[in-house]
């Protein structure tokens, strides 16, 4: 008695404590109790059943072998060509040459031939020095240092004037300031192209002459 008589004055001195140690005793108690409780099973946790499929029964090599597609054909071969040589192109046609008179398609009616004869080495001579006269280098090809040569058609009327012009087939020059120049050097010398001489017959000639273009 005289124990408790000593606690309880304890208590009553020191009220604080006796709480705090009255909650760790308390504390202490119900972990003993709830340690020694005993958890139901979880339904839940059940062990987990493993369903062993039995493994696939290899197939047979005859099975493999027909499941196996078939290649597809291969093409039949094109039969072989034969190569056809084409024939050899036709020899072409000769050019007059620089100077010579070159007769129309068809003359008309009542048109006179051109005869022959020692004047008209030099009268084409004489046309074709006033050309050349005339000839003006295009600065683009002195630039490029570029020679080159045209042919050029014209007809002439019996008095000398220049009624056609044009470049003469395949006498074109790949660069064309060549091509322009020709033409304008036959303009600029038509004005001084003589009549014909009178032992010439007929009222108008064609001509076919070379512009050259020589660097110098």
């Amino acid at each position: 008695m005289e124990i408790l008589s000593r606690v309880w004055r304890w208590i009553r001195i020191n009220p604080l404590s006796a709480f705090i140690i009255l909650s760790i005793l308390l504390h202490l108690v119900l972990i003993f109790l709830l340690s020694r409780r005993e958890v139901p099973p979880d339904p839940a946790l059940d062990l987990i059943r493993f369903d062993l499929a039995s493994p696939p029964v290899p197939e047979s090599p005859e099975e493999i072998l027909s499941e196996i597609p078939e290649p597809p054909p291969e093409p039949a071969a094109d039969p072989p060509r034969e190569e056809v040589i084409p024939p050899p192109p036709p020899p072409a046609e000769e050019r007059p040459s620089a100077g010579v008179i070159l007769p129309e398609p068809a003359a008309p009616p009542g048109k006179a031939a051109v005869p022959a004869g020692p004047v008209l080495p030099g009268y084409i001579a004489t046309l074709q020095a006033i050309i050349d006269r005339e000839i003006e280098y295009p600065p683009l090809a002195s630039r490029q240092r570029r020679e080159g040569e045209v042919a050029v058609v014209f007809i002439l009327h019996r008095s000398g004037r220049l009624l056609r012009l044009a470049i003469a087939p395949g006498g074109e020059s790949s660069f064309e300031p060549f091509n322009r120049e020709a033409l304008r050097a036959v303009r600029r010398a038509a004005d001084r192209f003589p009549p014909f001489p009178k032992s010439l017959e007929g009222e108008d000639l064609t001509f076919r002459l070379p512009i050259t273009f020589t660097l110098r």
